[in-house]
């Protein structure tokens, strides 16, 4: 779980990171920072430890108003993801 009154340091090397150019890639990455836990959490029985975060492309899609003829569109989402996971930026359980 995130809490509203914490906060994340960003370092200005970011601006010469691989994915800063690519918005929706950067926003998907600043989203989940912003979303993991702070803290350790249980989540259906399954401890989330601090720096994890349980989500989908669907709720991510729709946390950032990614949307496509009135439908949540997750295809940039995964794109991202993607991008996010072959760099070592990311993984995924």
């Amino acid at each position: 779980m995130y809490h509203t009154d914490t906060f994340v340091k960003l370092n200005r090397k970011i601006l010469d990171w691989k994915w800063y150019q690519d918005a929706t890639t950067f926003r998907v990455f600043v989203h989940l920072i912003l979303k993991a836990n702070v803290f350790d959490n249980d989540f259906q029985n399954i401890t989330v430890h601090r720096g994890q975060l349980v989500t989908s492309y669907g709720h991510i899609a729709g946390d950032l108003g990614f949307y496509k003829n009135g439908n949540i569109n997750v295809e940039p989402i995964r794109t991202a993801i993607r991008h996010l996971k072959k760099t070592g930026e990311i993984t995924t359980e």
